[in-house]
C-alpha cells in the first residue's frame, strides 16, 4: 500500500494500479478498492484527453494541408473544428491569416475584372479611333484617342495624337495654298479676259498691259500667243500706215 501511495503521489498511475492489485489480493480492503477507482478515472480522463488531443493535432494537420494548398473554407472549417476541442491561442490567428488571404484573393479577383472591363473598353475607343484615323477625320479622331488617354496614358496614344495635329496642319497648309492658288488662277483669268476685251476694241497697249501681268502670274502658252497677236497687228496697222502715206506721196 505504502508503495502504491508513492506511486499515485508522483502520477505513476499504472505501477500504482499494479501494487493496489496485489495488496487486494492479501487482504479484501476498502481502501486500495477506492484508490483503484480513483486512478480508473484518472486514467479514463488521461485516454479522452489523449484521443481529445490526437483528434486535435489532426484536424490542425487537416487546417496546415488547405492553408498551404490556398483552399481557404476547408483550412478555416479544420481550425474552427479544432478551435472547440481546444482554445489553442495559434488557432486565431491561423483563422485570421486565412480571412486576410480571402480578402486578398477577392480584391485581386475585383481588380481583375476592373482591369479587363478598362482593356475592353480602351480596346473598342481605340478600334473607333483607328477607322476615324483611317477616314481621316482627323478631329474626330483626336477627340476618340483623348478619351482613350483617360482610360490608359499610353504612349502609343500620344504619338496617334501628335500624328493627328501634324495632319491637321498639313491640310490647313494646303487649303491656304490652295485658296491662293485660287485667287491667283482667278486674277489670271480676269487679266487675260480684260486683255481679250482691250484686243478685240484694238486698244493694244491696254491689252498688252494685261497680258503681260497674266505672264507674270502664269507663264502660259495663251498669254503668250495673245502678246505675238498684239505685235502682229501693230505690225499690220503700221504697214497699212505706211501704205497709205506711200499713196498720197505718189499723188
Amino acid at each position: 500500500i505504502a508503495k502504491a501511495n508513492t506511486d499515485y503521489g508522483s502520477k505513476k498511475y499504472e505501477l500504482a494500479k499494479s501494487n493496489y492489485q496485489a495488496a487486494l489480493k492479501l487482504y479484501e480492503e476498502s481502501y486500495p478498492k477506492e484508490q483503484l477507482a480513483k486512478i480508473a478515472e484518472v486514467l479514463k480522463e488521461q485516454e479522452a484527453d489523449k484521443l481529445k488531443q490526437d483528434e486535435f493535432n489532426s484536424l490542425m494537420a487537416q487546417g496546415q494541408k488547405h492553408y498551404v494548398n490556398n483552399e481557404w473554407e476547408q483550412a478555416k472549417t479544420a481550425y474552427k473544428s479544432a478551435q472547440q476541442l481546444i482554445d489553442d491561442p495559434s488557432i486565431a490567428q491561423k483563422l485570421s491569416m486565412i480571412d486576410k488571404k480571402v480578402q486578398e484573393e477577392k480584391d485581386a479577383t475585383a481588380a481583375a475584372e476592373q482591369k479587363a472591363k478598362k482593356d475592353e473598353e480602351f480596346n473598342q475607343i481605340m478600334a473607333r479611333a483607328k477607322g476615324q484615323f483611317d477616314a481621316k477625320n482627323w478631329e474626330e479622331a483626336k477627340k476618340t484617342y483623348n478619351e482613350a488617354l483617360q482610360i490608359y496614358s499610353r504612349k502609343a496614344v500620344t504619338d496617334k495624337i501628335a500624328e493627328i495635329d501634324l495632319n491637321i496642319q498639313r491640310d490647313k497648309n494646303r487649303a491656304k495654298t490652295a485658296e491662293a492658288e485660287k485667287i491667283k488662277e482667278d486674277k489670271y483669268a480676269e487679266l487675260m479676259a480684260q486683255g481679250k476685251a482691250a484686243f478685240d476694241a484694238k486698244n493694244w497697249s491696254e491689252a498688252r498691259t494685261s497680258y503681260n501681268a497674266a505672264i507674270k502670274l502664269f507663264d502660259r502658252p495663251e498669254a503668250k500667243s495673245a502678246i505675238l497677236a498684239i505685235i502682229a497687228k501693230i505690225k499690220e496697222e503700221n504697214a497699212a500706215k505706211a501704205a497709205e502715206s506711200a499713196e498720197k506721196v505718189k499723188r
